[in-house]
């Protein structure tokens, strides 16, 4: 009777570890969706739903915050001419070379195809000037000659 215990209870151990497994599986598998929905898939910045969630916290987080709205140009040209693909890497690119531009502690969002919002977290007058200037800088070199 107490060796049919003692299997039982070995049994249930195994049963057990087995189904918390399974569990930190299916646990780790909803933080990966979760940290995927939240990014657009091309570029890997935040994307448009991952705004309207964010938006009001960091409205709340930040006394002054400044957002810009931009697109990027000769995206149908590109595509027309070179490709669907090549489109995709112009856009890569570019949402690439904006990561290099603007600060870690900034808010980047694909918005859709070529519309992008950057909002900074920059404070003062002549910081948020050269800041934002340097973001611009970069939007009009793509805009000028469509650099891939």
């Amino acid at each position: 009777m107490v060796s049919e215990y003692t299997q039982a209870k070995a049994d249930m151990s195994i049963i057990l570890a087995s189904e918390e497994f399974k569990l930190h599986n299916i646990r780790s598998n909803i933080s990966h969706i979760q940290s995927q929905y939240k990014k657009d898939q091309l570029t890997g910045c935040l994307n448009r739903y991952s705004l309207e969630e964010d938006w009001k916290t960091i409205i709340k987080r930040y006394n002054d915050i400044s957002v810009v709205f931009f697109d990027l140009d000769n995206l149908k040209y590109v595509n027309d001419t070179l490709g669907h693909e090549a489109g995709d890497i112009y856009i890569k690119n570019f949402a690439n070379d904006i990561k290099n531009v603007i600060s870690n502690k900034d808010y980047f969002y694909r918005y859709g195809g070529d519309e992008f919002i950057v909002m900074g977290t920059v404070h003062g007058e002549q910081e948020i000037e050269e800041y934002w200037q340097r973001v611009k800088d970069r939007i009009e070199e793509y805009n000028s000659d469509g650099r891939m």
